[in-house]
């Protein structure tokens, strides 16, 4: 996670000190992983879980992070960000995404649904 804020005590750097990390998943860099993110700006929060997808089996996600800070809920752009460093060209690594859906309001928001 970063904190993309210009004022605070994470601006511009993790904000590590707003958040729990769950658990460690232990995610392959090779194979596809299936995440969901649970977030509610009134309160503040962004819940956060993943899991390995194995050929085209959807799977049982395991919460990662549980991030609160009141002051963080802001109406601003999602954003899927790549570091390939070497001014932009890739250096071996690669990530992609597919299958991105956006639901608001959300269904459940007290519930993750891949860890159900």
């Amino acid at each position: 996670m970063w904190d993309y804020r210009q004022t605070g005590p994470t601006a511009n750097k993790s904000p590590s000190i707003y958040e729990t990390q769950i658990a460690d998943p232990n995610l392959s860099d090779t194979e596809w992983s299936q995440c969901e993110m649970l977030a509610n700006k009134a309160a503040g929060t962004m819940r956060f879980a993943c899991c390995q997808v194995t050929g085209s089996v959807s799977c049982k996600a395991t919460e990662i992070v549980d991030f609160k800070d009141p002051t963080a809920g802001q109406t601003y752009y999602l954003a899927f960000q790549v570091h390939t460093g070497n001014n932009g060209r890739a250096t071996g690594q690669i990530e992609e995404f597919k299958d991105i859906y956006v639901e608001s309001p959300v269904a459940n928001p007290q519930s993750l649904v891949t860890t159900q």
